[in-house]
């Protein structure tokens, strides 16, 4: 799987925690730490770690990082 595939599985993922998909974006800033950042409001934005399960990226674990 490719990093885009990886990051829109990523992104499909964030509705498990109660977040609508289409209204953020994930930037990578390491490679287990990626930056989840709402498209209207930038200083609006989640830290979340990821872990690879079955060969694919998941969340680990998503927290509020600026409002």
């Amino acid at each position: 799987m490719n990093n885009l595939q990886e990051l829109d599985v990523l992104n499909s993922s964030l509705s498990d925690y109660g977040l609508c998909p289409t209204e953020w974006h994930i930037i990578e800033e390491e490679d287990w730490v990626y930056k989840i950042q709402n498209k209207e409001e930038p200083h609006f934005f989640f830290r979340g770690k990821v872990k690879y399960e079955n060969g694919h990226k998941k969340w680990r674990s998503i927290r509020l990082a600026g409002l």
